[in-house]
């Protein structure tokens, strides 16, 4: 193929990239979603709003990697606006860099076995994956990430000076300071660098300078006021913990909400710092694995083979409630998965690892570094969380450029080999099938969760009735959403619906008994019923709830001394008190009170 001929090729990839996003950054404008960023991609927000406010955000350490909210507020700072829009932009534009760059990259692999056309496809593949676009479009970490990882990679491939290794470990710094996972990918560029070029030291210890100037202040801080040696954030323990024990089909699909919270408070938040809450989850994890290590294998092999599959899994959203009817419908058309590619990528792995010194040369790398061993030393290094923590579309997509770049060689490969097959075409044929057999239910997408989300974005816009009757909705599909359960109670409150919303709040406690807002809700909304002895017997129940807790026992000797105490002389001296009060009434107080 001529160089000019190539060129228009790989041109056309660029403008197809550049005109996929506009139809998304268009597609989504007209929906609800562009107004309101939610779970997580609204923490992100609210804490870069915050730090641009000059207020506190992180008091008890980095629970959540602070790298990404500080890119944000610097966004806010520079555009003078707190609107989504601005950073979706920048994401859309991050996606069509990294797009340039896997063509690049791919292009100059690509020439080593006669396929230079593989950067345009590689490009191609990064653009049409359907998570791809869904992820740029929200406020949340891998359109930054991704860009930084093959911008790493990039330089690396291009050459090992000093300044590219000390670039390359910059970038990568700043991936894990978004996303701590990607210290796996720069301790795969620092073990590739040093091997190959062994006859000195310097490029990979420019690469760990750069590493260091980027996760410095972080781990400064942590250092001095926080009193913790460690890198990035630490929140690691507990996403180990829910994909690594007995549990871990349940935990891993607990979503922010009631039953998450309840998960959480398991490891007593009011006595540990942000370090030691992280530790307690991690030697909760080790400690199960160590009392059925059989069981864990096979957690392991579950997930392995989940984390290949075409199925997108979800952790905190499901973006396939966006793409299944709408203006974003058409994104789940789009014909890429990860299933068919992940096959032409372990058939591209075997082409890039050959040395360099035994494949064709090229114009744009030299011969004897074998690049390839790079792509496939972060392509691994990002799979390995998914497969050890939790499966999810949000976490595998870290893997998907070095996926994008692999999968065409792969594609060539096989075309050369079509007419003469070999043994190893059994085990790419036994590969194939797994994307696609039959996994958990637990996978599938939930309507009454696409509903639940609808009737958020309603409540958020100012919409109750509406809200109402989505909540309403989510739970005729899904009687078990407590938090759908929870924000139809509080509409309903609102509203004036006094037994309607007790009734819900009631359902709640019975799942999570000792959550300290819904006991504080219900005792209001008991109070407004006249149910006086009810309300104090849960202002007593929220007070016993562990944590700082001096104003609700004001509330509680306020309702005592409201509601004299009495015990049923058939159970005494066993029973807990009641409270008998007339309804609505307040008893005559004696000069002693």
């Amino acid at each position: 193929m001529d160089l000019a001929k190539l060129q228009r090729i790989e041109w056309t990839v660029m403008i197809a990239a550049i005109g996929v996003r506009l139809a998304a950054w268009f597609s989504m404008a007209s929906t609800r979603y562009a107004a309101h960023p939610l779970v997580d991609a609204y923490t992100y927000w609210d804490q870069a709003r915050r730090l641009v406010a000059g207020k506190p955000v992180f008091t008890d350490g980095f629970y959540q990697p602070p790298g990404y909210p500080v890119v944000l507020s610097a966004l806010q700072w520079v555009a003078r606006t707190d609107s989504p829009a601005v950073p979706r932009a920048l994401q859309l534009g991050l996606g069509v860099l990294t797009t340039w760059m896997l063509i690049r990259v791919g292009r100059a692999l690509g020439e080593r076995v006669s396929a230079p056309w593989a950067g345009a496809a590689a490009g191609l593949l990064y653009s049409l994956y359907p998570t791809t676009l869904l992820f740029e479009l929200d406020l949340l970490t891998p359109a930054l990430t991704s860009a930084c990882a093959v911008g790493a990679l990039a330089l690396l491939v291009g050459g090992l000076s000093l300044r590219r290794c000390a670039g390359a470990g910059l970038l990568l710094g700043l991936a894990a300071t978004a996303h701590p996972t990607y210290l796996l990918a720069a301790a795969a560029a620092l073990i590739w660098t040093w091997w190959a070029d062994r006859s000195r030291m310097m490029p990979a210890l420019m690469l760990a300078a750069g590493l260091g100037l980027a996760l410095g202040p972080i781990t400064g801080v942590n250092l001095v006021k926080f009193k913790t040696l460690s890198l990035t954030s630490s929140n690691s323990g507990i996403n180990f913990y829910m994909g690594n024990n007995t549990r871990w089909r349940e935990t891993s699909f607990l979503r922010p909400g009631l039953k998450f919270r309840r998960l959480a408070l398991q490891a007593e938040p009011h006595k540990r710092n942000g370090q030691a809450r992280d530790d307690y989850w991690m030697d909760r994890a080790l400690s199960g694995i160590a009392e059925a290590p059989v069981a864990w294998g096979g957690a392991l092999l579950t997930k392995a083979h989940w984390s290949i599959h075409s199925t997108e899994i979800p952790r905190n959203e499901d973006y396939r409630c966006r793409t299944q009817a709408g203006p974003m419908a058409w994104m789940g058309w789009l014909p890429v998965r990860y299933g068919w590619v992940f096959v032409l990528g372990l058939a591209g792995g075997a082409v890039l690892w050959p040395r360099a010194a035994q494949a064709k040369k090229s114009k744009h790398l030299p011969p004897d570094r074998a690049p390839g061993r790079l792509v496939i030393g972060m392509w691994l290094a990002m799979h390995l969380p998914v497969v050890l923590f939790i499966v999810s579309d949000r976490y595998r997509l870290a893997t998907w450029p070095f996926l994008a770049l692999a999968a065409p060689l792969g594609a060539a490969w096989l075309w050369r080999q079509r007419r003469r097959p070999r043994p190893v075409w059994l085990l790419l044929a036994a590969a194939a099938v797994l994307p696609w057999l039959p996994i958990d239910t637990r996978t599938a997408m939930r309507p009454g969760w696409c509903a639940h989300v609808a009737a958020n974005l309603a409540l958020m816009d100012g919409q109750p009735e509406e809200a109402e009757r989505g909540y309403e909705q989510a739970l005729a599909l899904d009687p078990h959403d407590i938090d759908a359960r929870n924000w139809l109670a509080r509409t309903l409150a609102r509203r004036g619906e006094v037994d309607a919303a007790a009734d819900h709040v009631e359902a709640i406690l019975a799942v999570f008994p000792t959550h300290f807002p819904t006991l504080k809700l219900q005792a209001s909304l008991r109070r407004k019923q006249g149910r006086l002895s009810e309300a104090a017997d849960l202002l007593l129940r929220a007070y016993r709830v562990p944590g700082k807790r001096s104003r609700t026992g004001k509330l509680a000797v306020a309702a005592l001394r409201g509601c004299p105490p009495t015990l049923d002389p058939q159970t005494a001296p066993t029973a807990s008190p009641r409270w008998a009060c007339a309804s609505g009434a307040r008893p005559a107080r004696s000069r002693s009170s």
